[in-house]
């Protein structure tokens, strides 16, 4: 439980001024703010976060008449100036981090702008109580998170200590759908820490909806499987195998929305019969890895299997002391490429991530605007004296989840994609390329 420290201000009267000048900011210290805070709107009662930022509380959550929850306003009116990264909180590691979220009036993105977050992370979510705009770029491609759901031993996340629920990631919404709805306190653990924004969203939201009916949408927290490296063969130069598509899949208003599996490795001819490096699953937070290009003469290193839940591409042949030019799977990070002759690259840097948009309003993609959670494309390999049997390249990784709650109209005039990268190229033994993820828009009620 809570309390007022003693040696707070508690909810006093200031400004702006006065609060960033003379106002302790213990976590947990409450004032209330007088004066233009938020555009258009007059004083806020505020609380000093752990985040070591004040965020504004909401004194007008949803009456009996507001079923789905919105958001609470704290972040304004959004219309883009230039390019946005939002700096990910709690990062862990390099590609790992809190699922970033944003609770706006409205939300604009104008053409030329794109809107990011600065490293993988556990998705973007953006909600808006009036209307979302796309003429720019809204981009989750290549930040897809590397991140354990099931039980946090792959990656560690010591702020995120909750695992995923075994039923997945789970969104709830009343609107014309007949599923019937429950408040659920734990269905969106593991998207950040206890006390971050999307569970305190949760919170809020479950008061409106238990009871209601509606839409359940249910993001798979193991993402679809990886392709298998491509078979050795003496004879034939082989391409490694497309990892899978992710399940997007809807019954009596039960969604299931899954990422795309990584692209497995190929392999080139020659007297062995040694597999290329395969694909790995992802999570719901982002698609999963490429395997590593391999000479089926050479061993195969475990480190070419690309590594589970979105982590590192796996590596390319290394093997002899000339006859290997081995490209690099695609993941967090790209798998590093190897050659004793020719040219061969490393795996491109990350999976496809998480988008959710949640608005009131209308949700309008315009011409020249998109949404993008892609996937990256594997490592090539080329310039061998002895191609078909030595060349041999990456995977792609998989694509992640796009999903689009709006309470008015969808309109889609741009482009929404959520798809696996493509495999690196060599003569014949070609990387599999990065399954496809899931896509959904749900109309819900505004109300």
């Amino acid at each position: 439980m809570s309390f007022i420290s003693r040696n707070a201000v508690g909810v006093g009267t200031t400004t702006v001024e006065g609060r960033d000048a003379g106002i302790g900011t213990a976590v947990g210290t409450l004032v209330y703010t007088v004066g233009d805070v938020i555009a258009g709107g007059g004083g806020q009662l505020e609380i000093y976060t752990d985040n070591n930022e004040w965020k504004a509380i909401s004194t007008e959550r949803a009456s009996t008449d507001q079923i789905n929850y919105f958001g609470d306003q704290s972040d304004g009116a959004f219309n883009s100036s230039g390019t946005t990264s939002l700096t990910v909180t709690n990062k862990n590691g390099s590609f790992d981090g809190d699922m970033m979220v944003r609770q706006h009036t409205s939300f604009t993105l104008n053409s030329g702008h794109s809107y990011t977050v600065d490293q993988p992370c556990r998705g973007l979510v953006i909600f808006a109580t009036g209307d979302v705009t796309i003429n720019g770029t809204l981009d989750m491609t290549a930040r897809g998170a590397y991140a354990d759901t099931v039980d946090n031993s792959t990656n560690p996340n010591s702020n995120i200590p909750a695992n995923v629920p075994a039923n997945g990631l789970i969104w709830k919404f009343a609107g014309p759908g007949s599923r019937s709805l429950s408040a659920g306190p734990t269905d969106l653990d593991g998207a950040g820490p206890p006390s971050g924004a999307i569970l305190t969203w949760l919170s809020e939201h479950n008061l409106g909806i238990d009871g209601t009916t509606g839409s359940e949408i249910r993001l798979s927290r193991q993402g679809a499987a990886g392709g298998a490296g491509a078979a050795g063969s003496p004879n034939v130069g082989r391409p490694g195998s497309n990892g899978t598509a992710g399940t997007n899949t809807v019954s009596s208003d039960l969604y299931t929305m899954q990422t795309g599996g990584g692209g497995g490795g190929g392999n080139g001819a020659w007297s062995g019969s040694v597999p290329a490096g395969s694909g790995s699953f992802g999570s719901c937070f982002g698609g999963g890895s490429g395997g590593g290009g391999n000479r089926s003469e050479n061993p195969l290193d475990a480190g070419m299997n690309a590594t589970e839940w979105g982590g590192a591409g796996g590596f390319g042949d290394n093997g002899g002391s000339f006859n290997f030019c081995g490209a690099g799977g695609a993941g967090n990070p790209g798998g590093a490429a190897n050659e004793g002759a020719g040219t061969a690259s490393p795996g491109e840097a990350g999976t496809g991530g998480l988008v959710v948009i949640v608005a009131k309003g209308n949700v309008t993609v315009g011409p020249g605007g998109s949404i993008t959670a892609n996937g990256k494309n594997g490592g090539n390999a080329s310039g061998h004296p002895d191609p078909n049997r030595v060349e041999s390249a990456g995977g792609g990784s998989g694509g992640g989840i796009i999903l689009i709650a709006h309470g008015g109209t969808y309109t889609n005039n741009g482009s929404v994609t959520a798809n696996g990268g493509s495999g690196g190229t060599a003569p014949s033994n070609s990387g599999g390329a990065g399954g496809n993820g899931a896509i959904r828009t749900i109309p819900i009620t505004a109300g």
